[in-house]
Order: structure tokens, then C-alpha cells, then sequence
């Protein structure tokens, strides 16, 4: 299977996956407190729950990727993931905690392995548009997903819609599996599991890896903290929850719009000066949203070039991953990436719950501290050169 062939199937396949998941949060809230009469704090847990477990399981998901192969790790990811359609199905609390801790190892695996995929997979000169390409099939399968859904939950009902994406979910792990194939370039699976979760220890005793590390926890609070802020700003402003809702859909769709440029940008000059000029746009985006707290139009605008300049970043982790690593150790990169990644979201979505307690502004003025951060350490972590030769 070509190259071409390869990345076809693994973006359908993410943007499959996206879609059928897509309202297991989305919906969620109204499900627990319509149909299981029970308190929406119960859907806070159980996001909590799954968070957390992602974040533990991100490095196994990359030690697995680095051991047996990228393409396990995904498929692995997405039989995992499959459960999610029997939340709508479950009716008590202990299931539905099961199917969080699930589907968190299926988030993790399906992270690391495709990633890890697509990075061992897309040719150097074009891993920037590949990577734009993979983040736009999620946010495009996620926005397909929660629209359709919506109308399948008002109209037939949460049991039918849970059966839908159960089934859909079934077909796109059969189908990923018969046609996905290995990820030839750079990837030796079978390495022993002692020396694999060495090589976690190896990667932190490396300074451009230490760095790499804080590119993905600093901003992230912010990320974390915009979750939380600027929809619940919203509905302060308006007393509307669609209000908040129309703003989470024109910022993925703005920010997926400004990808594949921004990842053949990338693939023209470089990841360095790319990475740089995205986490630079992100303080500038963050303290101007600050600004514009009390405008509902003002912070919906600043919102979406704030969204922007964060998936812009984003969407240069692969291509900077790819600088500083060898292809054998790919798999363990986006994992403890992503572990820091957890973090940041961790910490940015309770703080900016307790900041707002303080002022509507404080989790932006803060978030805009870190950020400023990132600028250094993207710096850092840029001016060195690949430490791999490109086959």
C-alpha cells in the first residue's frame, strides 16, 4: 500500500471514529438528567474520570505504538473508543464509570497510535499538510457528529442513537482494520517492554525534550481554561446555552479552515519558524479576549482567533515531534506529550473555575502569563537541528 493509501485510510478512519463519538460529551449532560433523572454533576465525573485515565494511559499508548507498532496502538485506540455508544445504552452509574475508564484508554491508544502513524508514515517534506489534515478529519467528524446526532436524539430518541453509533463504530474498526496497513518507514516493532519503558527515562534526561514538554503544558492551561471560561461567559452574557454552543461550532470551523494552510506553511519553511509564530499569536489572542470580557461579540471574535492560534500550535507538534526524534522512539514522544497535554488541561479547566470566582478576566490574564512562557520555550526547543537524518 502507497503512501497516499496509507494516510487516505487512517484520516477516514479518524474522521469516522470523530464523527461516531462525537456526542458522547455533547449530549451527555442532557441524557444523565432527562433520562436517568439523575444530577449533571454526574457528567462532570465521568468526563473527570476519563480525563484522568487518558492521561495515565497516554504513555502506555506510546510504548505500545513503540513495541508493537503504531497500527495496533490505533486499533486498540478504536475498539476502545467503540464502546462509547453504550453510554447512551447504560442505565447505572457503576457501567457508565466502566465505559469513562474505557473509552479514556481508547482516546489514549487512538492519540498515540495514529499520530505515531502518521508521523512514521507522511514524508518529511509533507508532514505539516498531513498533520493539518489529521486534525481537520476530527474536527470536521466532530461537528458532522454532534449536528446529526442532535436531530437523531431529539427525534428517535437517546436508545436508537446509541445503537447508531455502536454499529457505526463496529464498521469503522472492521474496515480500518482490513484496510490499514503497517506504517513501513521508521517503525521496528517487537522491542522488548523493559527497554521500551526505559526509553521514557532516556527522553526526559534530554533537554529538547524537557522543552518540548512545557510547548504542550503552558499553553494547554490556558486551552483548559478557555473550555470552561469563555462558554460560561457566553452564557452569562446571553442567558442562552445555544449561544454557547453556535461559538463552539464556528470556532472549530474557523480553526479548521486555518489548519492546511498553516500545515503547508509548515512544510514550506520549516516547523521552527511556524511553531514560534503560533505560540507567539496565542498570549497576544489570550490578553486581547481578556480585554473584551464584557463584549459578547468581542469575545466570541477574540475566542475564535484565540481557538486558531491554539489548533495552529497544534498542528505543529507532529513536524517538531519529528525534528527531535528517531522513528523508533515516535510512539513514546506523542505519549508523553500528551501526557503533559492532560495535565495542562487539568490544571487550566479547575483554575479558571476557581479564577472566575476573583473576575470574569482572571483566567485570561493568568492563562496570557503562561502563554508568554511557551514563546521562551518554543524558542528553546526550536534552535537545535533534527537529531534524525530524513530517509
Amino acid at each position: 500500500m502507497n503512501v497516499r493509501r496509507r494516510l487516505s485510510v487512517l484520516l477516514l478512519s479518524m474522521a469516522a471514529a470523530s464523527f461516531f463519538s462525537a456526542p458522547l460529551w455533547a449530549l451527555l449532560p442532557a441524557y444523565v438528567e432527562s433520562a436517568l433523572r439523575a444530577p449533571t454533576t454526574i457528567t462532570g465525573l465521568l468526563r473527570a474520570v476519563s480525563m484522568a485515565t487518558a492521561g495515565v494511559v497516554f504513555a502506555v499508548g506510546g510504548a505500545v505504538a513503540d513495541g508493537l507498532g503504531s497500527r495496533r496502538a490505533y486499533l486498540i485506540g478504536l475498539a476502545a473508543l467503540g464502546s462509547s455508544g453504550f453510554v447512551y445504552l447504560a442505565a447505572g452509574l457503576p457501567l457508565l464509570l466502566g465505559l469513562s475508564i474505557l473509552i479514556g484508554v481508547g482516546n489514549a491508544f487512538l492519540t498515540t497510535g495514529g499520530q505515531s502513524y502518521l508521523m512514521r508514515t507522511a514524508p518529511d517534506a509533507r508532514i505539516g499538510t498531513g498533520a493539518s489534515l489529521y486534525f481537520i478529519s476530527m474536527i470536521l467528524g466532530q461537528a458532522a457528529g454532534s449536528a446529526v446526532f442532535g436531530f437523531v436524539a431529539d427525534h428517535g430518541g437517546y436508545r436508537l442513537m446509541g445503537w447508531i453509533l455502536v454499529g457505526g463504530m463496529a464498521a469503522t474498526i472492521l474496515g480500518a482494520a482490513m484496510l490499514l496497513t503497517d506504517a513501513e518507514r521508521t517503525e521496528r516493532p517487537g522491542q522488548g517492554a523493559s527497554s521500551i519503558l526505559a526509553g521514557y527515562g532516556d527522553l526526559l534526561g534530554r533537554r529538547e525534550i524537557r522543552w518540548l514538554l512545557a510547548v504542550r503544558f503552558l499553553p494547554t492551561c490556558m486551552w483548559g481554561a478557555s473550555w470552561v471560561a469563555i462558554p460560561y461567559l457566553m452564557f452569562v452574557a446571553t442567558g442562552s446555552n445555544q449561544t454557547a454552543g453556535y461559538y463552539t461550532m464556528s470556532t472549530l470551523l474557523v480553526a479548521a479552515a486555518v489548519q492546511y494552510p498553516v500545515g503547508r506553511w509548515c512544510d514550506r519553511v520549516g516547523p521552527r519558524r511556524c511553531v514560534i509564530f503560533a505560540a507567539s499569536a496565542i498570549p497576544v489572542t489570550s490578553l486581547v479576549a481578556a480585554l473584551f470580557v464584557g463584549s459578547t461579540t468581542g469575545l466570541w471574535l477574540c475566542g475564535i482567533a484565540y481557538t486558531s492560534a491554539a489548533w495552529s500550535l497544534s498542528t505543529m507538534m507532529p513536524p517538531l515531534m519529528n525534528t527531535i526524534s528517531t522513528g523508533e522512539e515516535r510512539g513514546r514522544i506523542v505519549g508523553i506529550a500528551h501526557v503533559a497535554w492532560a495535565l495542562g488541561m487539568g490544571v487550566g479547566m479547575y483554575g479558571a473555575g476557581w479564577l472566575l470566582t476573583f473576575s470574569a478576566a482572571a483566567p485570561f490574564y493568568v492563562g496570557t502569563a503562561f502563554c508568554l512562557a511557551t514563546v521562551y520555550c518554543a524558542w528553546r526547543v526550536t534552535r537545535r537541528g533534527p537529531v534524525h537524518v530524513p530517509s
